[in-house]
């Protein structure tokens, strides 16, 4: 059974833009989380960095906030549980 707010979302730029320590540590979080049993997924950024990827989710029909609503991220649980 899925808890509320149990989700997570690591996301960095691509490794070609991105500092590759940051790409290593989100994708190596992201993989602890779902080890733990928790909802996480690790999403690599098109021309992003660190900082520019708080642009794209700021965009309603961003990759990011695509990404955290479809894994129902900010949403409570509909099951009551």
């Amino acid at each position: 059974m899925r808890r509320p707010w149990s989700s997570s979302t690591a996301a960095t730029g691509r490794p070609t833009v991105e500092l590759p320590e940051l790409v290593r540590h989100a994708s190596v979080y992201a993989a602890a989380a779902r080890e733990a049993g928790e909802t996480a997924q690790y999403v690599a950024m098109e021309n992003c960095t660190h900082f520019s990827v708080l642009e794209d989710l700021a965009q309603p029909a961003g990759t990011l906030m695509s990404a955290l609503i479809q894994d129902r991220c900010w949403f409570p649980a509909q099951d009551g549980s």
